[in-house]
């Protein structure tokens, strides 16, 4: 697990193997065989749960209560200065400006999706909050950047009350399995 100080400043989806594209490079809707990507989606979602309910559990053995949040979605993109910049729509009253902590949980290959990876994210809060949700992401590329921790560095949070917090990890370390004690 990587973990990271913050500074704040004040933002899965899956395709069925059977759908195609038009010649301008647009999904043609036609022929997207609905129920295969709903299944595919619903997998996907399954999985990632289990990203975060193992967590959880982990955590619970060492005495850490743990506040699972709901991923609504994800968006990574770059900034001005060409930075992977990752926002979160959480399904959480949150403020994420009193996030003090974030920790990263190991990447995992998707068995279910070639190319993607997911991790688990625990936020802490200056109240005490542990936090924690699930994250999918593709291998982006430059390869390297998605599994490199300069390219889980910039986060944006945005909760249901739709307050956008951005966060940027200043301090990157790996943490062994005993960092809960």
């Amino acid at each position: 697990m990587s973990s990271g100080a913050v500074d704040h400043a004040d933002d899965a989806s899956s395709s069925s193997s059977s759908s195609s594209s038009s010649e301008e490079g647009e999904l043609d809707w036609e022929k997207v065989d609905l129920d295969a990507l709903k299944r595919d989606t619903e997998a996907l979602a399954a999985w990632v749960q289990q990203l975060l309910d193992g967590e959880a559990t982990r955590l619970k053995q060492h005495g850490v209560r743990v506040l699972p949040l709901k991923t609504q979605s994800v968006v990574t993109s770059r900034d001005e200065s060409s930075e992977l910049v990752h926002t979160v729509s959480v399904a959480s009253g949150l403020d994420f400006a009193t996030v003090e902590s974030i920790f990263l949980g190991p990447l995992v290959a998707c068995p279910l999706k070639a190319g993607f990876t997911g991790l688990t994210m625990m936020l802490w809060t200056e109240k005490g909050v542990q936090a924690a949700m699930p994250f999918m992401l593709a291998v982006l590329v430059p390869a390297a950047a998605a599994d490199s921790p300069s390219g889980l560095r910039v986060w944006r949070f945005v909760n249901d009350k739709d307050e956008t917090v951005k966060h940027t990890l200043n301090q990157m370390e790996e943490l062994g399995q005993d960092a809960t004690n």
